[in-house]
């Protein structure tokens, strides 16, 4: 009989020991799969070139295809909601961008906050720049104001409380001038009304400045520094108005990673961003090299969905 139970209790230590060895060999073995990106837009735009190509550059790193899946839909929460939504196995990440993550959450009920993830590194920022029609005679940011100041001043953007529509009035009560808003178009119907004369201005990514510059030129940026594809363009802060606009990707996963997941996917998206070849693509699509670590971009987007909540709450949007 004690020969019987010590063999039984054996046994079942070696299923013990063996579940915990194939548990370890799992998290040891990530990836052993295709990743899947999901970016909450359509195919062909900044975000969705940020997103194939940080998924490119870090399938080189972790010897495993990492696949772009588009989910547009609502302004970006769909796509956003689906990542916060998926199995946290580090099979599913994604690309969060500033209006799903910082707008929506506070003026409508989304199935996500900025807390229901986990932070693997920023991959871009965009800085926004407003743009007029290349013969106005708008030439800086004290130019713009005091047009608004002498006659009507129009300015589109994508949606109501987004990015552009906030950093504009932000601007008009720093500034004291009225500003006329129109929502929902795109970069191309934007464009088109500046040229057409039913807009000013509007705000912009370098890249699509840099596509258009035969018709359209940019008079300031709304960042912190000035870019280095527009060293000549002041920032609004020099022209002392304190406001900032930028379109970003973080690439991120659902909540509850393994740490040992997370740390390689961390370790990876580092290493794709530190390599010459992606530095040259991201700068060639208009964009600002812009790397941070999870934990860093983590502490960013809580920063600035708080001052986001803020200005929502104070310009009547938030719920």
């Amino acid at each position: 009989m004690k020969t019987r139970m010590r063999h039984t209790f054996f046994a079942a230590l070696a299923v013990l020991m063996g579940g915990t060895a194939l548990g370890t060999a799992s998290a040891e073995d990530y990836p052993s799969r295709a990743i899947s990106l999901i970016v909450p837009y359509t195919a062909g735009g900044q975000t969705d070139q940020a997103g194939r190509l940080i998924a490119n550059a870090m399938a080189e790193e972790l010897d495993q295809t990492v696949t772009v899946v588009n989910k547009p839909g609502a302004g970006g929460v769909t796509g956003t909601a689906e990542i916060a939504a998926a199995n946290p196995n580090g099979y599913t990440i994604g690309l969060l961008t500033s209006t799903p993550i910082l707008q929506k959450p506070y003026i409508s009920e989304t199935p996500y906050t900025y807390e229901n993830f986990d932070y693997i590194c920023r991959v871009n920022h965009n800085p926004l720049l407003f743009a007029v029609d290349k013969n106005s005679d708008i030439e800086n940011v004290e130019d713009l104001i005091e047009f608004g100041r002498e006659g009507r001043l129009t300015y589109g953007s994508s949606s109501e409380a987004s990015v552009q529509h906030i950093a504009m009035m932000t601007l008009s009560e720093q500034a004291g001038v009225e500003m006329v808003h129109v929502p929902n178009t795109s970069d191309t119907n934007n464009i088109r009304n500046i040229l057409s004369g039913v807009l000013t201005g509007t705000l912009l990514p370098a890249s699509v400045i840099e596509a258009n510059a035969d018709t359209i030129k940019p008079i300031g940026i709304m960042d912190s520094e000035r870019l280095a594809g527009f060293p000549d363009i002041e920032t609004f802060a020099e022209a002392g108005y304190d406001v900032t606009a930028a379109v970003w990707g973080v690439l991120s996963a659902p909540e509850g990673l393994e740490e040992d997941v997370l740390t390689t996917l961390r370790e990876a998206c580092a290493a794709a961003q530190d390599t010459e070849e992606f530095k040259s693509e991201i700068t060639r699509l208009g964009m600002e090299p812009a790397y941070l670590g999870g934990e860093e971009s983590k502490e960013l987007v809580g920063r600035e969905a708080d001052a986001s909540l803020e200005a929502l709450t104070k310009l009547g949007f938030a719920n």
